[in-house]
């Protein structure tokens, strides 16, 4: 009876595996705990990390959650990969299929990196051209009176990226500062003069661009600004 265990109708079959190799299920196990891994990280990047959707319109936010999501995905694939070459030599099909996704997904990984800092390692060397937009330069205010005898403070900002925010600053300090406002480039602030009113007073402007470049005006307060 024995002998004829692997016959079925006339035909030699080998018989069937009573105890399956168990490396198979904790193999499966763990590539469902790498998946769920994977898949809470991407989730948990995007909820902490990206403020809301419109910021994925910037390039650096954008890029850099791409190339976090590849990368992530690369290094999951490769080690479910790794672990079922080490623990068994059965799943030749699976190994093959798996090479060829994780083929592709290097090419783009590569690609993707690349792009990232070979962009980063350019902006250096756009720092020193002639056509500089990063380079931003704040007009030295001026200060004027209107019909009712209200005093403005006014100045431009030019070069780097808009929006910007700045914040202003007096001497003497009887003047109220001015703290993170906005503008794409114009400023126009009313000004209280303490009484008496002083003929001149020292004005600093300070703040940032939309790509947190930094930007000063009179830092050290010696240009002085006529009271009309």
């Amino acid at each position: 009876m024995a002998a004829n265990e692997g016959a079925v109708n006339g035909e030699n079959r080998p018989a069937a595996e009573s105890h399956p190799d168990p490396r198979f299920f904790y193999l499966t196990v763990f590539e469902y705990v790498v998946i769920a891994v994977v898949t809470v990280a991407f989730v948990a990047a995007i909820i902490y990390k990206l403020g809301s959707v419109e910021d994925l319109a910037r390039l650096e936010v954008a890029r850099g959650l791409i190339t976090f999501l590849v990368t992530l995905g690369t290094v999951a694939i490769a080690i479910m990969l790794s672990l079922t070459a080490i623990l068994t030599r059965d799943f030749d099909k699976r190994i093959v299929v798996g090479k060829e996704i994780l083929t592709i997904l290097v090419a783009v990984l590569g690609t993707i990196v690349g792009f990232y800092y070979g962009a980063t390692a350019a902006k250096p060397a756009e720092a020193g051209g002639a056509n500089n937009r990063s380079a931003i330069s704040v007009e030295a205010p001026k200060l004027s009176r209107g019909s009712d005898g209200s005093l403005t403070l006014t100045a431009n900002i030019t070069g780097g990226a808009t929006p910007y925010h700045y914040s202003v600053k007096f001497s003497p300090e009887t003047i109220g500062a001015i703290d993170n406002k906005e503008t794409d480039g114009q400023i126009s602030v009313p000004v209280t003069l303490p009484s008496p009113a002083p003929k001149e007073i020292s004005v600093s402007i300070q703040g940032k661009d939309q790509n947190g470049i930094e930007f000063n005006f009179n830092k050290d307060g010696k240009i002085k600004t006529p009271v009309p």
